[in-house]
């Protein structure tokens, strides 16, 4: 489906939040990351962390598949405001244990430190679980910093 498509589907429910972020359901495949409170000024921190995910993305590296950066109606200011426009992923909070998911976010991350991002905020809590897939996904990329001389 094009994403002009999606995006007239509006936003539906509202999906999770993290300390800066509002995520909300776009269609049924898709989400979109607000900052909390919304505003043109908060478009640079979107774009990066689309500039950061898309990156990882080509690089096969385990990220919700990022689709760009939008103008939507935010849902509490009601004004248009920046999203982040990426691959819905069934989740589940990835608990770091002695178990396979661990060592499934270990593997993401040794990945990422081979293409030399900075990757400041890479915590486990800064991914998620998706079961049915039995996959890891990076997520929350806005403390990261492209690798010197990668080019977009």
């Amino acid at each position: 489906m094009e994403i002009s498509e999606i995006l007239k589907q509006g936003i539906d429910k509202y999906v999770n939040r993290g300390k800066y972020n509002l995520i909300y359901m776009v269609g049924d495949n898709h989400v979109v990351k607000f900052k909390r409170f919304g505003g043109m000024e908060f478009k640079p921190f979107s774009e990066h962390e689309y500039q950061i995910a898309s990156a990882l993305y080509s690089l096969g590296i385990s990220v919700p598949k990022p689709e760009g950066v939008y103008e939507i109606e935010h849902p509490i200011t009601k004004k248009p405001a920046s999203g982040f426009l990426m691959e819905y992923i069934p989740e589940t909070r990835l608990i770091i244990g002695g178990n396979c998911e661990s060592a499934l976010w270990a593997r993401e991350i040794k990945k990422v430190r081979q293409e030399e991002f900075y990757a400041l905020d890479s915590s486990p809590e800064n991914s998620i679980w998706c079961p049915p897939r039995n996959k890891v996904y990076l997520i929350d990329f806005e403390g990261w910093e492209l690798p010197k001389g990668y080019k977009i």
